[in-house]
């Protein structure tokens, strides 16, 4: 604005001038004008002249007062008051101050000429970053989605593999607690094989010999059968064959010497089921020591495979916990996705609606700038009728406004000469 304090003398010159030229003719015009005054009373007032000249200048200085912060208001008024007196003569016949003027107009219009091109280069930047935003975004909620489905699988499959984890725990628990079982009744299952080897050893010398022999008289058949049916009951538990089982009653029931071969073999087979049953009998008494050995081993093995199992467990359920946190992970990033995908359509439709607004800026200020250009091009020409009436009516306007002397207007002019 100080650049432009320089053209203030000249602007308060031009409108002092016309002042007094229009005060000059104020004494010689007082009757015309008494007499217009009373026609005016009956007459209509006559339409208003319309300057061609003004009208093609009002985009120039509508964008004069666009000019941003370069320029104050002040200096914004100044130059916009002095445009139309530089701009209406033609270029050879224009003053150093008013081609000054018109410089400084110039450099106006090309620093907002510029300054709007930068911001409709920005504006188009902001589009082609938006649109990039849009398609990456988009691009984004697809490898989102894939990505929430992927871990949904992996999960699943952690899930799968975690219940099948407990599922051998719980297998290895129970097995764990049969062998601990097996070994707490070692103790109670060797004692009723030492009393068992005991009873059949009783059984045979009491009851076994004397049916094997035909010991019983005539008289005791009845403990004879009871014999027999012990004998047959211990005989099952033993193994003996069915077809052994059903033919040793009459065998025993029958003398030694009165038995016929196949009794015979009956009986005898018989006792050697009953030898055998009692040897094995006394090879698992043999064996205690190293049952009880081999079934604590059975314990510490199942021990450690159900340490082995809950171990495993352990990390299956780590496994699903971070299987866990990376859908969840998913899930926030694929919800990120979806709001960026909907919003990103509507910040890319609002830079088009900015880049459009600006490209309207930047050709309105062009066209302005061309009827610039060409009125500070203009050549001398022959100034319509309409304009020289309308130059009058703008005199008369501001003589109406006017208060200082005709002797300070010349003074003024004649000091702004001197300069």
């Amino acid at each position: 604005s100080s650049d432009l304090s320089i053209f203030a003398p000249v602007a308060s010159l031009c409108l002092r001038i016309l002042l007094s030229y229009k005060m000059v003719k104020r004494a010689a015009s007082q009757p015309a004008e008494s007499k217009a005054k009373k026609e005016a009373k009956v007459a209509p007032a006559p339409a208003p002249v319309v300057d061609p000249f003004l009208e093609e200048l009002a985009p120039v200085l509508a964008l004069l007062g666009e000019a941003g912060d370069d320029l104050n208001n002040s200096s914004k008024e100044m130059l916009q008051a002095m445009a139309p007196f530089c701009l209406r003569a033609c270029k050879e016949e224009r003053h150093d101050y008013q081609n000054q003027v018109i410089e400084v107009l110039e450099k106006t219009f090309k620093g907002m000429e510029a300054e709007r091109e930068s911001l409709v280069a920005a504006a188009q930047q902001q589009v082609e970053e938006a649109e990039a935003e849009k398609a990456s975004s988009a691009q984004t909620l697809v490898e989102a989605e894939a990505a929430v489905k992927e871990q949904e699988q992996a999960k699943a499959s952690k899930d799968a593999a975690q219940q099948e984890l407990e599922a051998y725990v719980a297998e290895a628990s129970t097995k764990l607690q049969e062998e601990q079982g097996r070994e707490k009744s070692l103790a109670g299952e060797q004692s009723q094989i030492l009393e068992e080897k005991t009873s059949y050893q009783q059984f045979m010398t009491e009851k076994w010999e004397t049916l094997k022999s035909g010991s019983f008289s005539g008289k005791e058949w009845r403990e004879r059968n009871k014999a027999i049916d012990a004998t047959l009951q211990a005989l099952e538990k033993m193994g003996l064959e069915p077809s052994l089982k059903a033919s040793l009653p009459t065998a025993l029931k029958t003398k030694p010497g009165e038995r016929g071969k196949f009794a015979t073999k009956a009986v005898e087979f018989s006792e050697v089921v009953m030898n055998g049953f009692v040897q094995k009998l006394e090879e698992k008494i043999a064996n205690f020591d190293q049952e009880g050995a081999a079934r604590a081993q059975a314990t510490a093995a199942a021990q450690e495979a159900l340490a082995a199992a809950e171990g495993k467990l352990e990390e299956g359920k780590a496994a699903t916990a971070a299987a866990q946190e990376c859908l969840d992970s998913a899930i926030i990033a694929h919800s990120n996705a979806e709001v960026a995908a909907q919003a990103a359509p509507k910040t890319a439709e609002a830079a088009a609606a900015s880049l459009e607004a600006q490209r309207q800026l930047l050709e309105s200020a062009k066209a302005a700038i061309g009827i610039f250009i060409a009125l500070k091009e203009k050549s001398p020409a022959v100034a319509p009728a309409v304009e020289e009436e309308v130059a009058k009516e703008e005199v008369a306007a501001a003589v109406d406004e006017a208060a200082a002397p005709m002797e300070q207007v010349e003074a003024e002019a004649t000091a702004l000469a001197a300069q």
